[in-house]
């Protein structure tokens, strides 16, 4: 999953500390349950999941070298996946599945939100997400 590698790759980058860093765990984890979920509806419904495997995504070590550039790296991860869960609740014919997919919507939505307000940004700049 790439947040969960991108997380991985921010803290590694070591300029998260204190409250921030103990908050992009959390996230983290959060990240790898919902991948978990994201896997059982897949097979819910009879698709099957790509078997998980160490990916190179390609990020930039100086996207992580500061604490403000981990942050926006970080904002720019949640604002993506995000929008991700924005486009996919409604493709969900099944209630349930949209259901838990806006769930999580949700607390990607807040993640993302976290770190505007650690950037100095206003939290939530618009009444209605959109893509």
């Amino acid at each position: 999953d790439e947040a969960v590698a991108a997380y991985e790759f921010a803290r590694g980058g070591g300029a998260l500390a204190g409250a921030e860093l103990a908050q992009a765990n959390a996230f983290e984890e959060d990240h790898r349950k919902h991948a978990a979920a994201l896997r059982r509806f897949a097979e819910r419904l009879g698709g099957k999941t790509i078997a998980e495997a160490k990916r190179d995504y390609g990020f930039a070590a100086a996207a992580v070298a500061r604490r403000e550039d981990a942050i926006e790296f970080l904002i720019g991860i949640e604002q993506g996946v995000t929008l991700a869960h924005l486009g996919a609740v409604p493709a969900f014919a099944g209630r349930g599945i949209a259901k838990d997919a806006a769930a999580m919507l949700g607390v990607e939505a807040m993640h993302w939100a976290y770190w505007r307000l650690a950037a100095g940004k206003d939290p939530v700049p618009a009444p209605f997400l959109t893509q």
